[in-house]
């Protein structure tokens, strides 16, 4: 991993870009910000996921339309070259070293590098979902979850997965976290469950004592201590998930602030960086005093909703609209339990309505399939 004075942006886990495929370098840990000339002549894909073995050698996970590519720079992001060309979107890319490495995409797909990203082989596992998320703890052992609530485990470096039983009904889990080969946290975007395990996946525990009812992220520095957020939130818990304590920011409580938390990385108990849409906060004991607000610089500048899927009105009473851009394929209507209850199909269109007079008051979730397959999942509320 890099050193903690060096941060990374790509695509939303920093910034949110419409269709302008930027990164961004810090090597003051966020006060100043560079620019980094990254070009593609693909300028509508998304950047989904970055990862960087050392300050000078990371990679992007990119793509969009049954497109996906991977690249690679060594010299800080001053230069990147192509490294990996598929047909399908890539979502997530992890190296355990500065040889082996993987990525995972939409349709079930995951590749493995061997030889620091030259070379990539596909590696199968038993599923069509979008893999939303990974964790490896070494080259061999792994975990991955699906978008339709499904969990593999492998411990022969891909060759082969295991699905995990957690006995849910849950369908979308939005981190997954090993710190350990026995070890590992999954949690659920809606309805604020956390399942843990201790014995490498033969048994599972769930809490359902999580503060916050929905989970934007997570991040387990150890088998005690995490952090979790939602869009205005902070908590973290010491034993494991049994307890938790909300981390109080003043920079995050100022009236005249519209604050929605994007991403959360610790990189040990006592450094971390959050992003959000005003800029960044940065912690240098694990959260415990005031945040230290960093602004970027102005020449990259942010455009949080640019590119944001619109529902409304929400909550919703007779009727739910939802609009995108660039086009909406598939709506589908969740209960809190994950059972479908309503489902949708379009033909592209901008903007969708839905009647909601059949749904009885309460909290509900929408998962929206965009023309471009990718998937947003947000919380509805019914009210009478």
């Amino acid at each position: 991993m890099p050193s903690a004075s060096v941060v990374y942006g790509v695509g939303d886990h920093l910034f949110n870009f419409k269709y302008n495929p930027i990164v961004a370098k810090s090597t003051d840990g966020g006060i100043t910000w560079e620019k980094l000339d990254f070009y593609i002549s693909q300028t509508e894909w998304n950047f989904n996921d970055v990862y960087f073995i050392d300050n000078n050698t990371g990679f992007i996970a990119a793509g969009k339309n049954y497109k996906g590519m991977i690249y690679k720079t060594t010299d800080g992001g001053e230069n990147w070259s192509e490294i990996l060309s598929t047909s399908y979107e890539i979502k997530s890319i992890t190296f355990i070293d500065a040889t082996f490495g993987y990525a995972t995409g939409i349709s079930g797909k995951a590749w493995k590098t061997t030889d620091g990203g030259d070379s990539w082989s596909e590696i199968p596992i038993s599923t069509t979902d979008d893999i939303s998320n990974m964790s490896f703890v070494n080259k061999h052992v792994g975990w991955v979850t699906g978008e339709d609530g499904n969990v593999f485990k492998t411990t022969d470096g891909g060759a082969t997965w295991q699905a995990q039983d957690l006995n849910t009904t849950a369908f979308y889990f939005h981190t997954i976290h090993a710190v350990s080969d026995s070890e590992v946290y999954v949690l659920t975007y809606f309805g604020a469950a956390l399942y843990k395990t201790t014995d490498g996946g033969e048994s599972w525990v769930k809490f359902t004592n999580l503060p916050i009812s929905e989970v934007k992220n997570a991040f387990f520095v150890n088998a005690q201590k995490g952090w979790i957020t939602n869009s205005t939130d902070i908590y973290v818990t010491n034993d494991g998930g049994s307890s938790w304590e909300k981390q109080s920011y003043e920079f995050l409580s100022k009236e005249d602030t519209v604050v929605s938390i994007n991403k959360l990385h610790m990189y040990n108990d006592q450094i971390g960086v959050i992003s959000y849409n005003k800029g960044f906060l940065r912690t240098t004991n694990g959260g415990v005093t005031k945040d230290i607000p960093i602004e970027p610089d102005p020449d990259v500048s942010i455009d949080h909703i640019a590119n944001t899927m619109l529902i409304a009105p929400n909550p919703s009473k007779e009727y739910v609209s939802v609009f995108y851009a660039d086009g909406i394929q598939n709506i589908e209507i969740y209960s809190i339990e994950g059972k479908k209850l309503i489902q949708h199909n379009v033909q592209g269109n901008q903007t969708v309505t839905i009647p909601t007079v059949q749904l009885l008051p309460g909290m509900y979730i929408i998962k929206i399939k965009t023309v471009s397959n990718t998937y947003f999942i947000e919380k509805l509320i019914k009210q009478e």
